[in-house]
């Protein structure tokens, strides 16, 4: 039994269409499977592999590798400080603490609201 729905798997069977290799799908499936659910999930990455002729674990290792993939549940609002060179010298490494010390219905960085709604 398939996990992604059948919207998502005739998306993903275009997606993989569009390219000359069908593992160069692999970003945008993954990206279609974590709209899906949320995350991605075991099983979806599972389906991908099959889909595109790789194993599980190029698509984990793909999925691990790129901050926008989770492969664990995420809130429904996830907030990103960039890391990169551009970012930290225009003082993004002060955006953290400043916002772990802001109002208290602040949510914990890299934590979920008791609703599920922040990271």
């Amino acid at each position: 039994m398939s996990h992604l729905s059948a919207d998502v798997l005739e998306q993903a069977k275009g997606l993989v269409a569009l390219y000359p290799e069908p593992r160069s799908a692999l970003i945008p499936l993954c990206h279609l499977a974590q709209q899906q659910d949320g995350w991605l999930r075991p099983e979806a990455m599972s389906e991908i592999a099959d889909l595109l002729g790789v194993t599980a674990a190029e698509v984990q290792g793909t999925a691990t590798f790129y901050d926008m993939l989770h492969t664990e549940p995420v809130g429904t609002y996830v907030v990103s400080v960039c890391t990169n060179i551009a970012c930290l010298l225009g003082g993004a490494q002060e955006l953290p603490g400043r916002l772990s010390s802001g109002p208290s219905h602040t949510p914990e960085l890299a934590a979920i609201s008791p609703r599920g709604r922040a990271v």
